[in-house]
């Protein structure tokens, strides 16, 4: 009985801690080892014409049971999102903008004060998502484009929400009281920013 119980043991070790080899893959030349608890995965990956990557990595339960395009897929996916939010970290960083709300509207002198179609329409993308609505807030939309003069230049911070109107397609962001478009970029006031807030959610909740 004891020697049956060493040997299952030794069995089960070997199952759970040794790798078996799967072969070279048509990659470049990647290598993979899999256990039932790990894998180890010999990169050696074609990236582009010029560029092999080339490293040994050791990915635990549950990745080991993941194929090898999987697992360089979430290695991608993780760099990628790494990269951005150092990019974004650095650029706010650097940011000489003051992203403070705005004492007064920046409106250009001749601001569109001409009556409104009850019809005008407006469309707010949030999360790829598009909200097409009229009336409720749409001219409203549609006159922050028209009236604002966009003095600023612009600066190195994420766009925020996209809006869409009849008179032209800009961005808020309503956390850095900002408003962009091609013409440039400006501040926002408090009440405005919570103004375009409120229309946002009343469209969303929908």
């Amino acid at each position: 009985m004891k020697k049956k119980t060493k040997l299952f043991i030794l069995i089960l070790i070997i199952l759970l801690l040794i790798p078996v080899p799967n072969g070279t893959l048509k990659d470049g030349g990647t290598k993979t080892f899999t256990a039932l608890t790990y894998k180890i995965v010999s990169w050696n990956r074609l990236v582009d014409a010029e560029n092999i990557y080339s490293k040994t990595e050791f990915y635990i339960f549950p990745l080991n049971f993941f194929g090898v395009d999987r697992l360089w897929n979430i290695k991608n996916r993780a760099v990628a999102e790494a990269n951005s939010t150092q990019e974004s970290e650095t650029a706010e960083a650097v940011c000489p903008v003051d992203h403070s709300p705005a004492k007064e509207e920046q409106n250009v002198p001749d601001a569109y004060e001409g009556g409104w179609c009850g019809n005008t329409q407006a469309t707010i993308v949030v999360k790829g998502k598009e909200y097409t609505f009229m009336m409720d807030g749409s001219i409203t939309l549609n006159a922050l484009y028209l009236n604002h003069s966009f003095k600023d230049k612009i600066c190195e911070c994420d766009d925020g929400i996209q809006i869409k109107t009849e008179k032209g397609n800009y961005t808020v962001n309503l956390e850095k009281y900002f408003i962009r478009s091609d013409k440039g970029q400006g501040q926002l006031t408090e009440e405005q920013a919570k103004e375009i807030k409120e229309i946002i959610e009343r469209q969303t909740a929908n």
